[in-house]
């Protein structure tokens, strides 16, 4: 790819500031999503199922609106507005939440909240991919991974030490709008819009891009494993029922889960940059089957569970850096936003449709069950993977 390959200083100083505003709109959020469940519960007397409502609605609507703003960002060959409004109307709709006066009220407020997720992804990423030379993507979507995980340890860090004093939920989330209102500031006073190439075609119509062997490749394997991959939810309560974890010490779990993550993401994405990624991603999720694995050793010695939730989040760290980096350096500035949204379109959706089906697994035939239907999908979909990487070769960009 000839485009982007020697960006100017200011450029280049994108990767910091969108990392720092991702870092300090982390610390928003994780400040007020630890608490939000017992907010609703203590506030509003809400169950599981407004709960559950809230959070799936949320995501469909996140998913979706990736895919669409990553084509506009491409049609109208601009990323920081659609950015800015995806921030603004997140920021704006945290805020509202310690004022809400009702359930339903908290519900609307979360929806707009990953609303605006939605809008501000796919072109977030298009715009740090523009903003590294090709051999760097990986580096700096690694880099910018860290940041966020490190906002995500500042803020239930926060969050659970104000709770702990006994500070009131209302306080807690009008205090974490501070934070928020400095990521909007670093984006608005920093980051930079790139120039459109005079080559750049512009795709008027909402179409898919045509995809090159890598990146059908990509589709095929991320789309599969994204099915029967198991959300963190699952997870610690796999450490509650598996190995009897007291819901006291979760909060660490917690915290070292989002530690490991925050460690890992640049290491991954740098290596990256120097290898195949597609044996790397087969890595990653490798790595997926050996911590679900871990479950089915005998005992309940903690040092599995703590095993169990390291290779889980070194795992989570690679497939939400790597194959982003892929679709960067795989296609051109006119489609990347397209491409981007497609991405993280269809994999959000068949993660929410997959862990549907797996939470009923669980349910109907219990936890090793669905456990060993987890595991062996992976698996079966890293040989997938690899006899399409042995019998389709890579396109050269």
């Amino acid at each position: 790819m000839g485009e982007n390959e020697h960006p100017d200083k200011r450029l280049k100083k994108n990767v910091f500031w969108l990392s720092v505003t991702s870092l300090f709109t982390d610390i928003h959020s994780e400040m007020i999503m630890p608490l939000l469940p017992f907010f609703l519960v203590d506030r509003f007397h809400a169950g599981p199922a407004l709960i559950g409502f809230m959070e799936g609605i949320a995501d469909g609507f996140s998913s979706i609106l990736k895919a669409f703003f990553g084509w506009v960002s491409d049609r109208y060959q601009q990323r920081k507005r659609f950015v800015l409004w995806g921030y603004v109307l997140a920021w704006i709709s945290k805020c509202g939440i310690p004022f809400a006066g009702s359930g339903q009220t908290v519900v609307v407020l979360r929806v707009t909240d990953r609303i605006g997720k939605g809008i501000r992804t796919s072109p977030r990423d298009a715009l740090l991919a523009e903003s590294a030379v090709r051999t760097e993507r990986g580096h700096a979507f690694g880099f910018h991974r860290t940041f966020d995980t490190a906002g995500a340890i500042i803020g239930s860090g926060l969050a659970f030490i104000l709770a702990l004093g006994g500070m009131q939920y209302e306080t807690i989330f009008m205090l974490a709008a501070v934070p928020g209102f400095f990521a909007l500031v670093s984006l608005i006073r920093k980051v930079v819009e790139p120039k459109p190439s005079p080559s750049d075609s512009v795709h008027k119509r909402f179409r898919m891009p045509r995809l090159n062997r890598t990146l059908l490749w990509l589709f095929i394997v991320t789309n599969l494993f994204f099915f029967f991959r198991l959300n963190y939810g699952f997870i610690l309560l796999i450490l509650r029922e598996r190995f009897s974890v007291d819901a006291t010490y979760i909060p660490l779990f917690y915290l070292g889960y989002n530690v490991i993550y925050a460690i890992s993401a640049l290491p991954l994405g740098m290596l990256s940059d120097r290898m195949d990624n597609r044996l790397l991603i087969l890595f990653i999720l490798f790595i997926f089957c050996l911590s679900y694995m871990l479950a089915f050793l005998p005992g309940r010695a903690l040092i599995f569970a703590f095993l169990l939730m390291f290779f889980y989040a070194v795992g989570t760290a690679g497939i939400e850096t790597v194959p982003r980096a892929l679709v960067g350096k795989e296609t051109e500035r006119h489609e990347r936003g397209t491409l981007l949204g497609f991405y993280h379109g269809s994999t959000g959706f068949l993660f929410f449709l997959g862990n549907t089906l797996l939470g009923g697994v669980w349910e109907k035939f219990g936890l090793y069950r669905m456990l060993t239907f987890s595991t062996l999908a992976i698996g079966i979909c890293i040989g997938v993977g690899f006899v399409l990487y042995v019998f389709s070769p890579s396109l050269q960009s």
